[in-house]
């Protein structure tokens, strides 16, 4: 909503205060990026081509993020090898619906939290 007219969601054209159409969008044009994103890839694939490394970029990402929980918590530098040969498993030790997690609430119902200088990784 604006001074000289509107849009509502879902609907492509813009109209005045008036109800003139002043804006209308051509979705003849539009094109689906999900549809494109795979053309491109099993493009390449059919190529040969590795450009496309989602699978090396999302572990870099999820190492990162990793990386940046362990020195939130430990108040440390830690560096990538180290922290990828530190020995850490937060995996379940056991997939099952009754397992206990391996964190839990002190008498007074709060958990432990993570103290800078304390927590040690590396």
């Amino acid at each position: 909503m604006g001074t000289k007219g509107k849009i509502q969601a879902g609907d492509a054209n813009i109209v005045d205060n008036k109800g003139k159409v002043i804006f209308q969008y051509d979705k003849s044009k539009e094109n689906n990026p999900y549809q494109t994103e795979h053309d491109e890839l099993f493009a390449a694939i059919a190529k040969g081509e590795y450009k496309f490394a989602d699978a090396e970029n999302g572990a870099f990402s999820s190492m990162t993020s990793i990386l940046g929980r362990m020195a939130t918590y430990s108040g440390q530098i830690v560096e990538w090898d180290k922290a990828i040969n530190c020995g850490l498993d937060l995996h379940p030790k056991s997939y099952a619906w009754d397992v206990l997690p391996p964190t839990l609430p002190n008498a007074e119902g709060f958990y432990a939290v993570a103290t800078p200088g304390v927590t040690k990784y590396v």
